[in-house]
């Protein structure tokens, strides 16, 4: 999704190790908000869990969950595009 491709492991080491909850995840559908302005910067997914790597609470693969999703301005985000999500929240 961003202008770098590939995580070096020190990139993600310290969310990795603190956070409670990694998964890797795929954007199944991307909406931006309707009525927005051109300098809004959010939008809505569906996105489908590809795999836990570490916590992830109740949430199955292949599960897709609605979610807010920021970008940067000039970004593109298509169905298909993969991230890396690390979250705290336990209650998951």
């Amino acid at each position: 999704m961003w202008a770098q491709k590939i995580c070096s492991a020190s990139v993600i080491e310290m969310p990795g190790r603190d956070g409670a909850n990694i998964i890797s995840g795929e954007i199944a559908r991307y909406n931006i908000r309707k009525n927005r302005t051109a300098a809004d910067w959010r939008g809505h997914a569906g996105v489908k869990l590809l795999e836990k790597l570490k916590g992830g609470g109740n949430w199955k693969v292949g599960d897709t969950h609605q979610m807010g999703v920021f970008r940067r301005a000039g970004q593109t985000i298509r169905s298909g595009d993969q991230f890396i999500l690390v979250f705290d929240d336990r209650q998951l």
